[in-house]
């Protein structure tokens, strides 16, 4: 789904360059108005008219052009959600790229605590994914994360540049408010004990610097993420029936948050097309 900001802006667009086209067409219409009514004058020998005809016409063309408008640029939130929506695409690929039909994602479902990017419901249970795309050196201390940002050729342009959300709150403090309301959720209602959580990596030149007293399962790279690791949570491995039900209760959960229905999708990693949007 186009975010809210771009369609805004598109939309501004598409009203100034209807203007435009509008008051373009106008000019052009007048200018040969005037052209013939100059000549009719000329042929019937009214030099006054001609000339004043003429004058008019004249005016016309030396009379400023409307100027084509221009798109207004994306601001910041609107690009911090284009980035974001290019990495959970990444993500979206890799996961198509590990798992069979099996397997069922659902993005960006949200409770009161917050939003969870992506969740895998398959053979070995639930996973909750939290999917960062920005570059540099990554490092954590519990829930305070930072990173370090480099140039193109290696050095070290800016340092510990803070990485939370709008609440203030670092990628696993993020991921763990949603994925603990989740896990209780599916604890009474689906006897889904555990749900396992993972930080992942989209942006090609992310790199893990020191990662200490993790409060998340796993974090790296989305490419350094297999289906190996996702074998760790077989305590809470499920049929596929029942991971049916899971991703049916999951979605029940998101609706009851949005207030409506909202336009919810899943995806089987063959197509694994999108959720929650």
């Amino acid at each position: 789904m186009m975010n809210r900001r771009a369609k805004q802006r598109a939309d501004e667009y598409a009203h100034a360059l209807s203007c435009y086209q509008t008051r373009r067409d106008f000019m052009v219409e007048r200018k040969k108005h005037l052209r013939a009514a100059v000549g009719l004058a000329c042929r019937e020998g009214r030099l006054v008219a001609s000339a004043f005809h003429a004058t008019r016409w004249g005016l016309a063309y030396l009379s400023r052009k409307p100027a084509l408008p221009l798109m207004r640029a994306a601001d910041h939130e609107e690009l911090r959600w284009i980035t974001g929506h290019e990495g959970e695409s990444r993500a979206r690929e890799r996961w198509a790229s590990l798992f069979s039909n099996s397997w069922t994602l659902v993005c960006g479902y949200q409770n009161c605590a917050g939003e969870i990017d992506q969740i895998l419901v398959g053979p070995t249970g639930v996973h909750a994914i939290e999917v960062k795309n920005i570059n540099g050196r990554i490092s954590c201390d519990g829930d305070r994360w930072w990173r370090d940002r480099f140039d193109s050729y290696g050095n070290l342009v800016e340092a510990r540049i803070p990485i939370r959300d709008k609440r203030g709150r670092g990628p696993s403090a993020q991921l763990n408010a949603s994925a603990d309301l989740l896990e209780d959720l599916l604890a009474r209602h689906a006897g889904i004990p555990r749900v396992w959580r993972v930080v992942a990596f989209a942006h090609p030149r992310a790199r893990m610097g020191k990662l200490r007293r993790r409060t998340v399962n796993w974090i790296g790279p989305i490419d350094a993420l297999t289906a190996v690791h996702f074998a760790g949570n077989r305590s809470t491995s499920t049929s596929q029936e029942r991971a049916g039900q899971v991703v049916s209760l999951i979605e029940s959960s998101h609706r009851l948050k949005k207030g409506k229905r909202d336009d919810a999708e899943r995806h089987c990693p063959s197509g694994f097309g999108n959720a929650f949007t």
